[in-house]
């Protein structure tokens, strides 16, 4: 992998994690086969049986499955884990980001980003207003928290992350704008794309689909067992700590995404918006 920070974990590095989460899976390694066995073979019996999509079987290894994801949940929490957040920024806003951290989500924060592109000419006034007016930045699932994932594979995801690096703001300013030729152009001169990479504190991590579990099941797709690891969205609530951003010019943002062959550019302005 061409990222490695010491100390930190990354989600689909095993070399990170710390030795006893490595030991253990060793050793429980028997028994979290059969657990995921007996997963398959209950999706494979629901493909033709809809009394078993609406109650599913019992697993027989459901309790060994339970303790060793539970083990691993208290094990993980010795270490910080990389969290990866992108998204396209200006060069003030890496300068304060680098020096302070990121910030969560609020709808001052984001009046108060648009307001000062606005003085510093970077956007027209009427953008400005379009964005403004119209942003989702007090959402429930987003208003006071960052967002983040965890594996490098992610980074080279065209599809999940070109809009992120393509428009300044981050989802919960640009997108009800994507449709606005005008505005998308004006948002695609602003800054550039950048990769944020963070250090998080595991035990203050809001999870979906559960980041222990996540590991278990990177382990085993690295020992071929039939699993198909993914990686999991997780959110912070409060300032995080910043270890580096990775700008669009630098070596290692091309290594990691190989956005050079994407179809979607994150680097052209006077192409339609792509929107779907």
């Amino acid at each position: 992998m061409p990222l490695t920070v010491r100390d930190h974990i990354t989600l689909d590095n095993i070399n990170t994690w710390p030795v006893a989460i490595r030991r253990l899976l060793t050793t429980e390694e028997g028994g979290i086969r059969s657990f995921l066995r007996e997963e398959r073979r209950f999706d494979r019996l629901a493909e033709s049986d809809v009394m078993i999509r609406n109650s599913r079987p019992t697993n027989p290894h459901q309790d060994s499955w339970d303790r060793t994801v539970e083990a691993v949940r208290e094990l993980v929490r010795a270490q910080p884990i990389i969290g990866f957040h992108c998204a396209r920024l200006a060069r003030g806003e890496i300068d304060d980001v680098r020096a302070n951290g990121l910030r969560p989500l609020s709808p001052c924060l984001t009046s108060q980003r648009i307001e000062k592109l606005a003085y510093q000419g970077l956007i027209s006034p009427a953008a400005a207003r379009a964005l403004m007016e119209r942003n989702v930045a007090s959402a429930t699932n987003r208003e006071g928290m960052i967002w983040f994932f965890h594996a490098l594979s992610t980074l080279r995801d065209e599809s999940g992350l070109y809009r992120l690096f393509r428009y300044w703001g981050g989802e919960a300013v640009y997108s009800y704008h994507e449709k606005d030729p005008g505005v998308c152009n004006e948002l695609r001169r602003i800054g550039t794309p950048c990769i944020v990479v963070a250090a998080l504190d595991p035990s203050e991590v809001g999870i979906i689909g559960r980041l222990e579990e996540r590991m278990v099941r990177v382990w085993m797709d690295r020992r071929k067992a039939g699993v198909h690891s993914r990686d999991c969205d997780t959110y912070v609530k409060r300032r995080v700590r910043v270890i580096d951003v990775i700008i669009r010019a630098d070596t290692l943002f091309e290594e990691l995404t190989v956005c050079s062959n994407w179809h979607h550019s994150i680097d052209a302005v006077d192409e339609k918006p792509v929107v779907g």
